[in-house]
C-alpha cells in the first residue's frame, strides 16, 4: 500500500525495511547494506520518513564493545499497518 506522503521510491524502500519476519529494530547501516544504498542516502532517507512520522529512534544498542553505540530505529504503527507487518 502507498503512502500518498512519500515518493515512490521511498515507498519501496519503506516496504523493503518493513518486510515481516525483519527485525523490529534497524540500523542505517544494516539497511543500507540490504538496501544497497550508500550511507549519505540512508540517512537521508531515515531523515524523511523519521519527519514524516513512519520512523522512531530508539535508545542505542550497547554491545559492551569500545565505540559510539549504533542508533537503532524502528517502524512507527502508521508504517507497519502499511505494509501489513502489522494488524489492526
Amino acid at each position: 500500500k502507498l503512502r500518498a506522503d512519500l515518493t515512490s521510491g521511498q515507498n519501496e524502500q519503506l516496504r523493503r525495511i518493513a518486510e515481516p519476519g525483519r527485525d523490529a529494530l534497524v540500523t542505517q547501516a544494516e539497511t543500507a547494506r540490504r538496501l544497497g544504498l550508500s550511507s549519505a542516502a540512508t540517512s537521508v532517507l531515515f531523515s524523511e520518513i523519521q519527519r514524516k512520522g513512519y520512523l522512531v529512534e530508539m535508545d542505542p544498542a550497547t554491545t559492551g564493545k569500545p565505540g559510539r553505540p549504533r542508533q537503532q530505529y524502528a517502524l512507527t504503527g502508521p508504517a507497519r499497518l502499511a505494509f501489513g507487518t502489522l494488524r489492526p
